[in-house]
């Protein structure tokens, strides 16, 4: 079999940013003290009890999904605890990011994100907070696809 010479074979990563160029990202500083791992995939909320012209994240719980972790550079390799208050890169909304799935997903679907487990998942539109669209289809748990981030700002349902 011959090769050509423009053939490419890309690997793709859980927190790979795809289709390039994603200009909204961002550097963050990590909350320090909440000793969570953090890891490309993983869901960030704006600290609201910082302040000052340093954006400062911690890993969502409860609060609007900020951004992603990107997988970009040496900071943002799996296993940075929060405890080391380092700067980190954030992918926002209108980036498109390779993101772990939860379940079965269709290209098209919304998607909301499972904190507990790192990965995203089909949304209900009616109640859920939609972070993003998915791009490629899923068939089953683990399977990584490209998701379109609409988080921040991103509807908690889709308007009818």
């Amino acid at each position: 079999m011959a090769i050509s010479l423009n053939a490419v074979s890309q690997e793709t990563a859980k927190g790979k940013l795809e289709l390039t160029p994603n200009m909204c990202t961002f550097s963050a500083k990590v909350t320090a003290g909440s000793n969570v791992t953090l890891e490309p995939g993983m869901a960030v909320e704006l600290d609201s009890s910082s302040s000052g012209s340093v954006l400062t994240v911690k890993p969502a719980s409860s609060g609007l999904i900020f951004g992603f972790i990107p997988l970009v550079h040496k900071n943002n390799a799996i296993g940075l605890t929060s405890t080391t208050a380092d700067f980190i890169e954030v992918a926002s909304k209108h980036c498109v990011m390779t993101m772990e799935t939860e379940e079965a997903i269709s290209r098209g679907d919304y998607v909301k994100y499972n904190a507990t487990y790192v990965t995203v998942e089909e949304a209900d539109t009616a109640t859920d907070a939609i972070v993003g669209i998915a791009l490629d289809t899923a068939s089953a748990k683990g399977d990584l696809i490209r998701v379109f981030i609409l988080a921040p700002n991103a509807p908690a349902v889709v308007p009818a």
